[in-house]
């Protein structure tokens, strides 16, 4: 644990993205004149939304290492609310040598005081992050120094929020280590507002160095029904933390925070969706030069099988590539071979109801949890994922999990 006045980025191997959005409405803050490929949720005007972006790739200081800079999802995500009518004036982008610890407190003191009250505004960061001796979250500005007192605080942007933001609801989403840190921030502030919080990892959890928590969010605002649990054509603040912690847990090995206070709705909308029948590209394994690499597995042709990359740096559409499909599994039980043998897996949501030979609606099996098997019943299928009911428990502890939880 480091000191707490002591900056050790070493804590921190991997390269850690903190995402915050901050905002009351969030994307429901878009209304329906949003343009054509911005799949958000109807209600709210884009000129009722500010937006803070802090972009931290590159550090002043060489004890904090560097990223890749290839498709970063900070400028995704500025483009992306640009492209749904939020006024450019109304959006702060600091990038690199511009996200000093100054200018971000300023920037998000400012933006959060010129909102008024129903208003959205959002705060992100990518950067950095780890936790002081006493627990408390810190985040890499550009111009961190040896101190925290010299980098960002989780505890300081949850005081500055309560200070000066006067909207009615707040939604924190952070993808960082350490980043439930900031759910805990929030709640020793106690703001006046309702609020919601995402997060990639626990507060003692280190976090994955790829863009898994932030592609999937951004993945949900685009509109992919990835999230959308109950196939009802919206995605909501439950089910994207649903998707969230399956994505995390499956593809990173760790735990994902949702957590809520004030009373916040946890069925907030946070996109429309754009096409029902769309089905999620499958998590699997493949094998590059004689190690297995975690991917999607987005289409199946000819005993090929076409895949996007999660590494950083490897992660754009165009390093997707066409592996054979010997070299694939899947992260569940059962083969891709045997469940694309005769299907495009592109298309295969078009049957949502069943999934193998077995596991059909209405199945009774054994679901692994925390260490322990637990009976349970099948009540939908996703391609490879199952929502079953707990036996003896509430409708509200039903989960999705993938095969290889079941038998």
């Amino acid at each position: 644990m480091r000191n707490a006045d002591t900056v050790r980025p070493q804590l921190c191997p991997r390269r850690r993205l903190a995402l915050f959005l901050i905002c009351a409405g969030f994307i429901a803050g878009i209304a329906s004149s949003t343009p054509v490929g911005a799949a958000v949720s109807s209600g709210w005007s884009p000129a009722a939304i500010r937006l803070v972006v802090v972009g931290v790739l590159r550090w002043k200081s060489a004890d904090l290492s560097p990223f890749s800079v290839k498709n970063r999802r900070d400028k995704k995500l500025v483009n992306f609310f640009k492209n749904a009518g939020v006024p450019e004036d109304q959006i702060v982008y600091l990038n690199n040598e511009s996200a000093t610890l100054p200018n971000v407190m300023a920037a998000l003191k400012s933006e959060a005081s010129q909102a008024k009250p129903g208003d959205t505004f959002l705060f992100y960061y990518c950067g950095h992050g780890w936790l002081d001796d006493h627990n408390n979250g810190y985040l890499a500005n550009y111009d961190a120094g040896a101190t925290n007192k010299s980098c960002l605080s989780a505890r300081d942007i949850a005081n500055t929020l309560k200070n000066n933001f006067k909207g009615s609801q707040l939604i924190v989403l952070a993808d960082c280590c350490c980043s439930g840190s900031l759910a805990e921030a929030l709640k020793a502030a106690n703001p006046p507002f309702k609020y919601g919080v995402l997060t990639s990892s626990v507060t003692s959890q280190t976090s994955t160095e790829n863009w898994t928590f932030s592609q999937s969010v951004l993945d949900t605002l685009k509109g992919h029904a990835y999230a959308d649990e109950n196939r009802d054509g919206v995605i909501t603040f439950d089910e994207l933390g649903s998707y969230i912690k399956h994505e995390m847990k499956q593809l990173e090995e760790q735990d994902a925070t949702v957590d809520s206070g004030n009373g916040f709705d946890r069925g907030f909308v946070f996109a429309t969706v754009r096409d029902p029948g769309e089905r999620a590209p499958e998590n699997v394994e493949v094998k590059y030069e004689g190690d297995w690499w975690k991917a999607k597995l987005l289409e199946v042709k000819d005993g090929q099988a076409k895949v996007h990359w999660l590494e950083i740096g490897w992660d754009s559409a165009s390093d997707d590539v066409f592996v054979p499909l010997s070299d694939v599994r899947p992260l569940g039980a059962r083969s891709v071979r045997e469940k694309n043998r005769t299907a495009n897996p592109a298309s295969a949501a078009q049957k949502p109801t069943s999934a193998g030979d077995s596991l059909i609606v209405g199945t009774k099996v054994k679901v692994l949890y925390e260490g322990d098997y637990y009976p349970a019943t099948i009540v939908k299928v996703n391609g490879s994922r199952y929502l079953v009911h707990y036996q003896n428990y509430e409708s509200s502890d039903d989960e999705w999990v993938e095969t290889g939880r079941i038998k």
